[in-house]
């Protein structure tokens, strides 16, 4: 989701947001227990590298909304944030590297997101 201004709380969310929809963030997160032995995620969970039994994904109906852009000094200061707090073994790997974006290069990405938004129905 991506908004100018923070949302405000008394007001229903998806009339203040939009939202952009994008891949990596299209998770595989319903599966049925009856069904599932074992599930292996890889780094973040964009992505299953195993699943034994049935898996439900990418249905219309369901969406996973993310808080992540909520204006734009929010965002920002989350970045810088969440670059702190990575663990070494992310920095080895160069894991949540965008949380490192200058403060110029996040907002051309919010910008373009808020270009590409659209009302979440």
């Amino acid at each position: 989701m991506v908004s100018e201004k923070f949302p405000d709380i008394t007001k229903p969310l998806l009339e203040q947001t939009q939202g952009v929809k994008a891949d990596l963030f299209s998770k595989k997160v319903v599966f049925d227990p009856h069904y599932i032995i074992n599930i292996k995620y890889t780094a973040g969970c964009h992505y299953v590298q195993s699943v034994i039994g049935k898996t439900i994904y990418g249905t219309e109906e369901l969406r996973l909304l993310h808080f992540k852009n909520l204006e734009l000094n929010y965002l920002i200061n989350r970045h810088h944030e969440l670059y702190k707090r990575r663990s070494e073994r992310a920095k080895q790997l160069n894991m949540s590297f965008h949380y490192g974006f200058s403060d110029q290069q996040i907002t051309d990405e919010f910008n373009q997101m808020l270009k590409k938004a659209k009302p979440i129905e």
